[in-house]
This record gives structure tokens, C-alpha cells and sequence, in this order.
């Protein structure tokens, strides 16, 4: 019902001559390619058909002419031992075989070419297709981008740079901040009199702040053995 609902409607537009709107052509075209996707899988639907029928066309025939020989083989040996009656009655069937496989072998004949044109067709509607498809994604693609830029007539663009820019003044300030505020614990902890101590000591100018472990070894040391202290 909706199909032919948008069909009356199509057909009405093209009778009294109206050109479908850039709005309405965008539904349009997407209904149609639908369509004509459908029309695709059923057309590639039947080509599978055929080739299946041509397969096992091929394939009776060659079950055919393997019955044949066999007859044949067997009608001879009929012959070889004096049964005519019973020879004449295999070459009855094989006269009969023979003609249809004959007729099997020309339907075959001309099947191959139409299954391969068909082949051929469906390639091409395929290519058709993805091509509509294609098209079909850059024109949505291509009026989202329009109307985006219609959103606020005159200064869509503008408010993106504004945006833009109201961004990059953020960052800057925050690394500003960032920067001072490692600035700032760097003198604090410099001005330290404890820190200024320890680099001091650790220098080498005055006694150590802390003990080492190799203060407390030498120590343990003089202890077990005061004469080499």
C-alpha cells in the first residue's frame, strides 16, 4: 500500500510537470535504489536458477551416455551369443536414449550462451547498483553538510571558528596555568632550608644529613676490630 501510495504521488508529480525538490528527491532516490536492489537479488536469484538447471542438465547427460554404453556392451554380447531378439530390444532403448540425450545435448547447447549473458547482465546491474548506492551516501552526505550550514543562515561557519578558537584560547590558559604552577612549587621547595641542607650534604660540604649504609658498615667494622680503626 505505501509502494503504491509513493507511485501515485510520483506519477502525479510527473503529469502536471512539477520537479521533485532537492527534500523530496533524496526519499525518492532511496525508495528507488530499494527497489531496484530487489530487482538485483531477484535477478541474481534467477540466474542461480539456471545455472543449478544447467548443472544437473550436464549432469543427466552424462548418467544418460554411461547407460548407453553400458546397453550397448551388453546388446553386443546379446549378438556375440546368438540373441537377436533380446539385442533388438536393447537397441530398442538405445535408439530412444540416444534421442534424448541428443535433444538434452541441444537445449545445452543453447542454454550456455543465455546463462552466460544473463551472468553478464546481473554483473552489470550489480555495478549499476553500487554505484546508485554510492552516489546515494555522498548526495545525504552532501545535504546534511547544506542544511548544517543552513542551521543559522549566514554564520554556520562562523560559529564552528568561533568555537575553534574559544577552544584554543582554553588549552593555552590551561597550560599557562599548568606551566606557573610547577614554576611556583619549584622556587617553594628551593627555598627550603632543609632541601638547601640535604644538596649541601650531599656535595660533600659538611657531614652527611642522613646515615648511609656505608657509614654503618665501616662502623659495625671498627667495632670487631678496634685496632684497625
Amino acid at each position: 500500500m505505501f509502494k503504491l501510495f509513493v507511485t501515485l504521488i510520483k506519477g502525479k508529480l510527473l503529469e502536471s510537470g512539477t520537479t521533485l525538490s532537492d527534500q523530496n528527491a533524496l526519499p525518492v532516490l532511496s525508495l528507488q535504489i530499494r527497489e531496484a536492489a530487489q530487482d538485483v537479488e531477484g535477478a541474481r536469484k534467477a540466474v542461480a536458477v539456471a545455472i543449478a538447471q544447467e548443472r544437473l542438465e550436464r549432469e543427466a547427460a552424462s548418467a544418460l551416455r554411461a547407460k548407453i554404453d553400458t546397453l550397448e556392451a551388453r546388446a553386443l554380447a546379446a549378438l556375440q551369443d546368438g540373441k537377436e531378439a533380446l539385442a533388438r530390444e536393447a537397441a530398442d532403448v538405445i535408439a530412444e536414449m540416444e534421442n534424448d540425450l541428443s535433444a538434452t545435448r541441444v537445449a545445452l547447447e543453447e542454454m550456455a550462451p543465455t546463462v552466460q549473458t544473463l551472468k553478464q547482465r546481473v554483473r552489470q546491474a550489480e555495478m549499476r547498483l553500487v554505484a546508485l548506492q554510492r552516489g546515494n551516501r555522498l548526495a545525504i552526505a552532501r545535504n546534511s553538510t547544506a542544511r548544517l550550514q543552513r542551521f543559522v543562515p549566514g554564520s554556520g561557519p562562523e560559529r564552528l571558528q568561533v568555537a575553534e578558537e574559544t577552544l584554543a584560547r582554553l588549552q593555552s590558559r590551561q597550560r599557562s596555568n599548568a606551566y606557573a604552577a610547577e614554576a611556583y612549587d619549584a622556587i617553594r621547595m628551593d627555598r627550603k632550608p632543609d632541601q638547601t641542607i640535604e644538596k649541601l650534604a650531599a656535595a660533600g660540604c659538611g657531614a652527611p644529613v642522613s646515615t648511609s649504609t656505608d657509614a654503618v658498615i665501616t662502623r659495625l667494622k671498627a667495632q670487631v676490630n678496634p685496632s684497625k680503626a
